[in-house]
């Protein structure tokens, strides 16, 4: 694992522009490498941030964000809800996004349809029909903006592409000639990430799940 520190002076190195850079241009960069993460934050590059959570409601509708149902910070999106019907298996609401502030969709089979609104810092998801047992969703929290000092807590693959996207955007600044190796360099390994990608479901479906294309909800 490496730190924001180590990512920086890597990049600078990497770019050819310094082997020691001082503190404006530190600061610099690091501005740089947040706006990095804020981009792939809005891009739902952060796979392995996706939470399952599991919830039973009281009622047609389930609040997320602090001091909501599902009390935790306002995620980026919800990716998936599954409903369970009767207990023993979960089926998939199928979400679509309309006009960017109201999420609905249309129930298929008689499975509940939902619709999302996106406020702000509570979100609320409210059913058609009150779910009568278990709702899991699959919900995307941001990845957090660094200081200098933390530690990169990710895994590798992303630690190589943010240390190859912050090496092209020093590059660019500085006009490296190294430019064209860190944007091949950060291409190729966000390919491999996207490969790499893929989608879950809830760890109890059954056969009988019906599995259906999904469409993220964008809250920000």
């Amino acid at each position: 694992m490496s730190t924001t520190r180590k990512i920086i002076s890597d990049a600078f190195i990497f770019g050819g522009i310094s082997q020691d850079p001082d503190n404006q241009q530190v600061a610099m960069a690091l501005d740089g490498l947040n706006s990095i993460i804020n981009q792939y934050n809005a891009e739902k590059l952060f796979h392995w941030l996706v939470q399952e959570v599991a919830y039973t409601p009281t009622s047609d509708s389930i609040t997320v964000g602090v001091g909501g149902n599902i009390d935790i910070p306002r995620p980026i999106s919800i990716d998936k809800i599954y409903v369970s019907i009767g207990g023993e298996s979960f089926t998939e609401v199928q979400q679509v996004a309309f006009q960017d502030l109201r999420i609905y969709s249309n129930g298929s089979s008689g499975y509940p349809s939902v619709f999302s609104y996106s406020g702000y810092p509570i979100a609320t998801i409210k059913f058609d029909v009150s779910p009568t047992t278990e709702v899991r969703l699959f919900i995307r929290p941001a990845f957090e903006l660094l200081t200098i000092d933390d530690d990169l807590e990710m895994p590798p693959e992303y630690e190589t592409l943010i240390r190859w996207a912050l090496t092209a955007h020093l590059c660019r600044i500085y006009s490296s000639p190294n430019i064209e190796i860190a944007t091949k360099a950060r291409d190729e390994e966000m390919d491999r990430i996207h490969q790499a990608s893929y989608s879950r479901t809830p760890t109890t479906v059954s056969n009988r799940a019906l599995r259906m294309d999904f469409y993220n909800l964008g809250w920000c």
